[in-house]
């Protein structure tokens, strides 16, 4: 049982970690299973890599551990981290087997050349990335061309290298996106909430699963039947484009840009609309709605 400790802004333990580089946000086992469940054509003989992950306290060791069999999973690789001290990697080829332990020369940080060389070797990498080094993150499993499934912030989509491959559905969004959950998280951390064993937990909203595979997609929204009028949707101030809140109120007939909420990636068809850019500068630039900036949106505009 988890008991409240505090009420403060959900996100404020993520803010203070990412200004002091503290990344120790550890999932939670029934946030992975219900990611996870949904990927088992993928792990088909397979080598899966953890590269962010204590074995001790990882629910993506422990998931994958207790279902390797029935994943069908060809070998499980995971790399400890420590921030000051060489490290060791584990191996697990087989359900119940003997975990292989070896040192490592180094730290386990993930952009070590030996954790390089164990990433070259994978298959496919599952795990949730330091938050303040997501970027970097994601770029190292580009260049090696890696499936992966991470957790992410959800507005993790305007960076630079996140924004092309989402509109070119390189990545998307997982199964279960723009959520609220808590982490566990160290004894110094400030805790959201405390549990009878004395376990420290933040809560951090908007948090989405990424990943490379293109899983089925049955929100993909219907014909619109609603039609434009300058009442229900005003035009952001200098006029570019129209301010939409939802896909079921995409107007049928309007042929323009418009903004929607992000979370739109996973829904958008890319048979009547095209992603034109998302509010941010690199791509779209800034829009405001009577001089305040809007949230980050999506922009579309329909083609047929």
């Amino acid at each position: 049982m988890i008991t409240e400790q505090t009420s403060r802004k959900s996100n404020k333990n993520l803010n203070d970690a990412k200004a002091a580089k503290k990344d120790e946000f550890y999932t939670l086992y029934q946030d992975v299973e219900k990611e996870l469940v949904h990927y088992k054509d993928n792990f088909k003989n397979k080598i899966i890599y953890c590269n962010c992950d204590d074995t001790e306290t990882s629910s993506f060791w422990k998931y994958f551990s207790e279902n390797f069999d029935d994943l069908g999973l060809k070998k499980l690789v995971a790399t400890h981290y420590h921030p000051k001290e060489p490290t060791y990697k584990i191996e697990l080829n087989k359900h119940g087997g003997e975990a292989i332990k070896t040192k490592l020369s180094d730290n386990g940080d993930f952009r070590n050349k030996e954790c390089i060389d164990i990433l070259k070797d994978a298959d496919v990498i599952v795990t949730n990335p330091p938050f303040s080094l997501f970027r970097e993150f994601i770029n190292q499993l580009i260049e090696h061309k890696k499936d992966f499934i991470v957790l992410g912030r959800t507005i993790n989509v305007i960076y630079k290298n996140m924004f092309p491959l989402m509109k070119d559905r390189k990545i998307n969004y997982g199964v279960n996106y723009n959520f609220a959950t808590y982490f566990k998280i160290p004894e110094d951390y400030e805790a959201q909430k405390i549990d009878e064993q004395g376990n420290k937990y933040a809560k951090v909203t908007a948090i989405s699963w990424f990943t490379t595979f293109d899983l089925e997609n049955n929100e993909i929204f219907k014909d619109e039947h609603k039609h434009y009028n300058e009442e229900e949707y005003p035009k952001t101030d200098d006029g570019r484009c129209i301010i939409c809140k939802s896909y079921k109120l995409l107007p049928c007939d309007y042929m323009g840009d418009i903004a929607v909420p992000i979370t739109m990636f996973k829904k958008v068809n890319l048979d009547k609309y095209e992603i034109v850019g998302i509010t941010e500068n690199f791509s779209y630039g800034q829009i405001f709605l009577k001089k305040k900036k809007l949230y980050t949106k999506l922009i579309i505009r329909r083609i047929i």
